[in-house]
């Protein structure tokens, strides 16, 4: 993990923290997307079977 030097330790442990979080929501972010894919894929597909059995 690189930090930007400014002479301050706890400068650059925020820094790492931050770029941290906002990995983390990122992450998050993809797996929630991927969860909506899914879920959008299976609604797709039932409905496409119900209405062929109707």
């Amino acid at each position: 993990m690189k930090a930007h030097r400014c002479g301050d330790n706890e400068y650059d442990l925020f820094i790492i923290r931050r770029v941290t979080a906002e990995r983390e929501k990122v992450a998050a972010y993809e797996r929630w997307l991927h969860q909506a894919e899914e879920a959008s894929q299976f609604k797709t597909s039932f409905l496409f079977r119900m209405s062929h059995e109707i």
